[in-house]
């Protein structure tokens, strides 16, 4: 499989491979598959890796960190500061739909903040450190409607340093009906969104220092994550 150098950001997954069909694993077969990926992360933006590279005809810069299913350890900053709307995501011991389904309680929260709940300056030059730490980390879910018409706004920000930051929405194609740099203007930048021939993705680069707009309708039931 071959994947374009500008899109080494936006496509990260894992390749398993089973025995075939009607064979069994060369070894006792596992108790359990717990897929591992290994990936890269840059702090600048990836478009300029293959730019430069041709640019120069060097080598590809080098990452500025290895990750391990998304995670690149606390020894680097991002690993501590990726959040939304100042909420941390963290895991549950037992899957969100099995908790909704049998009325689980305690499993998770939807009370998730539809605005953020720290404001401030989001793409200033200089941004005090506390902010890289997130107000809360817990599981909490955002309950949508079904069919219901969904806009969200993605601001980058510059906490530690800003970056083109790709983002996949699970299980939906969206329209990137939006996007510009600096903070989002909620009265003039709607007044720009292009709303008759948007670009349907499912996975998007939020700007350096910007935003971007996206518009679905939730007609997907089901568990459905953001990957950062």
């Amino acid at each position: 499989m071959r994947i374009a150098a500008g899109l080494r950001a936006t496509v990260h997954g894992a390749i398993i491979i089973y025995p075939k069909r009607g064979s069994g694993y060369p070894f006792p077969k596992p108790d359990a598959e717990i897929p591992i990926i290994l990936g890269v992360w840059w702090k600048k933006s990836v478009m300029e890796i293959p730019e430069n590279a041709n640019r120069t005809g060097g080598d590809p810069i080098l990452s500025d960190a290895y990750t391990i299913n998304g995670q690149p350890g606390y020894l680097y900053p991002c690993s501590r500061s990726a959040s939304v709307n100042n909420i941390t995501y963290v895991h549950p011991s037992i899957d969100f739909l099995q908790a909704y389904y049998y009325k689980i309680p305690g499993v998770y929260e939807i009370d998730f903040p539809i605005n953020p709940p720290k404001k401030f300056n989001y793409t200033a030059d200089d941004l005090p450190e506390y902010l890289l730490t997130p107000s809360i980390t817990t599981s909490k879910v955002l309950v949508l409607e079904y069919n219901s018409s969904v806009e969200l706004i993605l601001q980058g920000t510059n906490v530690l340093a800003g970056e083109n930051h790709p983002l996949h929405l699970h299980g939906y194609s969206f329209y990137v009906v939006g996007w510009g740099f600096g903070n989002f203007d909620h009265k003039k930048d709607p007044l720009r969104y292009n709303l008759i021939d948007p670009p349907e993705v499912s996975t998007v680069g939020v700007p350096k220092n910007g935003w971007v707009a996206l518009r679905f309708r939730a007609v997907n039931p089901g568990e459905n994550f953001f990957s950062f």
